[in-house]
């Protein structure tokens, strides 16, 4: 089995509910509004409010796990946090087709995430059932929600495991147990049938990331703002780049021009050339087979791998204060 990590498309939203549909306890969690699961999750991938992953067999392409999240309000995170809980899942369905606010839409991504930061919620974490399915699969399930996340101001996180084995793995990701009084603890594995019977939550915060140095979870709060301010089209442009698409595969999938693209990356660099001091290669006498270019371009990304919250949105930067004209005239 070959294996490839990219975004869920329209095309595999079925697929994926299907997935998630054939677990029983699922289906007992979502009962009548697992109809409705496809319809929320197309109408939040087209607006671009749903983080997605998908793993997929590339030698018979079909996902076989895939992990979807929101950024929610703070007023809504309090809702779901509150006794009785609720199951996560299905009431994210119900506020989709609601027209209570609480999911964020792409337009107050860029505000939470330049102020006090973002609530990520884990609406579902699957991976297939196939007999051709190892164990790795969660790995790999898990390093790719953490890199579909990385380099967001993250300032809470919440999820609902489905299945010992992934309550197992929540531990020991660094999640802990949200407590009734609403403070994160460490435990042990309950009885499952227990907590299969009400709602339960596991997630962290700062706080709780300190305690957990070293997991995917601390890993996932560390942070640093972003230094380039990258406008919004110029991100896009290089988190398909990032995929190792060449110019005119990336014409193809942001459908604009080869020559838009060049002339993208050549805005980027004009931009931001300052904070590299000489580092980049400089193309302007570029080899014949464009060595110099290819260098300069993959020293960036390398960069940009490492630097992820370049890459997410953000509110761009106060304009500089004007200093006020003093007068040379002596006082009358």
């Amino acid at each position: 089995m070959r294996l490839c990590v990219r975004q869920m498309e329209p095309g595999d939203v079925n697929h994926c509910v299907a997935m998630l549909a054939a677990d029983p306890e699922e289906q007992r969690r979502y009962g009548a509004q697992l109809e409705q699961l496809s319809t929320a999750w197309l109408k939040l991938l087209r607006t671009g409010s749903l983080n997605t992953t998908v793993i997929e067999d590339t030698s018979n392409p079909r996902p076989v796990a895939f992990g979807v999240s929101v950024f929610i309000a703070d007023e809504f995170l309090h809702e779901l946090k509150a006794v009785p809980r609720r199951w996560i899942g299905p009431t994210l369905t119900n506020r989709v087709h609601s027209t209570i606010p609480g999911i964020l839409a792409p337009v107050q991504i860029p505000q939470a995430n330049s102020s006090s930061g973002l609530n990520l919620t884990i609406w579902s974490g699957v991976v297939s059932v196939a007999p051709d399915v190892g164990p790795m699969m969660h790995v790999e399930l898990w390093r790719g929600f953490f890199e579909a996340h990385r380099g967001f101001q993250i300032k809470e996180i919440i999820c609902q495991p489905l299945d010992p084995q992934k309550i197992r793995a929540s531990f020991q990701a660094g999640f802990f147990w949200l407590s009734d009084e609403g403070h994160y603890v460490d435990g042990q594995l309950q009885s499952f049938e227990e907590l299969s019977e009400s709602p339960f939550i596991m997630g962290g915060d700062r706080e709780t990331a300190n305690r957990a140095f070293g997991s995917w979870l601390s890993g996932l709060f560390a942070y640093n703002p972003p230094t380039m301010y990258l406008r919004p089209t110029e991100q896009r442009l290089l988190l398909a780049a990032l995929r190792g698409l060449t110019d005119e595969e990336l014409a193809d999938e942001l459908r604009i021009s080869v020559s838009a693209v060049k002339k993208t990356w050549r805005v980027i660099y004009e931009r931001t050339g300052s904070m590299w001091n000489g580092d980049l290669p400089d193309d302007r006498a570029e080899d014949s087979d464009g060595k110099r270019g290819k260098e300069k371009k993959q020293h960036f990304l390398s960069y940009l791998r490492a630097h992820m919250e370049e890459l997410r949105p953000v509110l761009p930067p106060p304009p500089p204060v004007a200093r006020e004209r003093t007068s040379s005239m002596p006082p009358a």
